[in-house]
């Protein structure tokens, strides 16, 4: 399938159960909002009578609260990835999705999800400290690891990245160019305050998960 026909599929399959896909994104952004909302760093500019004695102090404030935030958004993120990830396929394989399948990972495989997207966040951002296009296309090798924990999980952490990386090979540009298609739908978003995402969020992560069915 091209793009086109990958976007009409993934269209046809979002219509009937749409509520369901986007109160799972909701209820996720929410949960990983809440818990990284707290500021952890404060910068002040102290400029003296001279003005060309500038100083900048910067100041850090890592609360307890903070803290337990950042470790509680990393313990979640990947479930709640895998999750989401559940919900997709159920759609795509013909099934009746519900969103308490959101939380499904937690139960079956957390430690794998836990591992796996703290691994391949940390190998990206190492790569991106190279130069920023070996970190974005490191990034889009391990586009497929909620699929593949998904799919397979039994499915060990270094396992899960390791099959991304070799499903997205020669495919990274394809993903990149599909994602790349939605730019007018944001623009959209843009100039209705963001008020388009309700449709255009759901609609692009049932195409990248019709994609992922293609490459699997």
């Amino acid at each position: 399938m091209n793009r086109a026909e990958l976007k009409v599929r993934a269209k046809g399959l979002l219509k009937p159960q749409f509520v369901t896909v986007l109160l799972a994104l909701i209820v996720s952004q929410l949960l990983m909002g809440l818990l990284t909302s707290s500021p952890l760093v404060t910068l002040t500019r102290k400029v003296p009578t001279n003005i060309h004695a500038v100083t900048l102090t910067v100041s850090t404030n890592l609360s307890t609260t903070s803290l337990l935030g950042i470790i509680a958004s990393l313990l979640l993120s990947g479930p709640l990835a895998v999750g989401a990830m559940h919900i997709c396929t159920t759609i795509t394989a013909g099934g009746k999705a519900r969103v308490e399948q959101l939380f499904d990972a937690f139960k079956t495989n957390f430690v794998s999800c836990f591992l796996a997207h703290l691994i391949g966040n940390i190998i990206v951002a190492l790569y991106s400290l190279l130069l920023i296009i070996p970190g974005i296309m490191k990034a889009y090798s391990y586009a497929m690891v909620s699929y593949v924990l998904r799919q397979e999980p039994e499915c060990p952490a270094m396992d899960a990245l390791h099959r991304s990386q070799e499903m997205m090979h020669g495919h990274r540009m394809e993903l990149f160019m599909l994602q790349l298609s939605f730019i007018g739908w944001y623009a959209l978003c843009v100039l209705t305050l963001g008020l388009a995402l309700i449709w255009v969020s759901p609609y692009e992560k049932m195409t990248e998960t019709v994609f992922f069915d293609k490459i699997y």
